[in-house]
C-alpha cells in the first residue's frame, strides 16, 4: 500500500444552518418637555441598521443633552444597532 486513500465523497451532504433574523429595540425615555424622533421610525430594527434620533424641545425648554447609548450636547444622535438600546433625552 502507498498510502494514498481514495476521498471521493459519493452522495451529497447538506449543513443546516439556522438564519438569524435578530432585531433590536430602542428604548426613548425624556426629562423636561420635549421629543425625541426616529429615522427610521420602527417598533423594532434588524441588526446593522443605522438610526437617527433628533431631539426637539418644547418652547422653552432648553435642550440640554444624551444619557445612555447616546451622548454629548448635539441635538442629534446617530445608532448602530447591534443590540438593544437605552436612551434618555434632557430637556431643562
Amino acid at each position: 500500500e502507498d498510502g494514498i486513500r481514495d476521498s471521493s465523497v459519493t452522495g451529497v451532504q447538506t449543513c443546516a444552518l439556522p438564519i438569524s433574523s435578530t432585531s433590536y429595540k430602542i428604548s426613548i425615555s425624556t426629562t423636561g418637555k420635549g421629543t425625541v424622533t426616529a429615522s427610521p421610525s420602527a417598533a423594532s430594527y434588524a441588526a446593522g441598521t443605522v438610526v437617527t434620533l433628533t431631539a426637539t424641545p418644547a418652547a422653552g425648554s432648553p435642550w440640554v443633552g444624551w444619557l445612555g447609548d447616546c451622548s454629548g450636547t448635539a441635538t442629534t444622535c446617530t445608532l448602530t444597532m447591534n443590540s438593544d438600546k437605552k436612551v434618555t433625552a434632557n430637556f431643562k
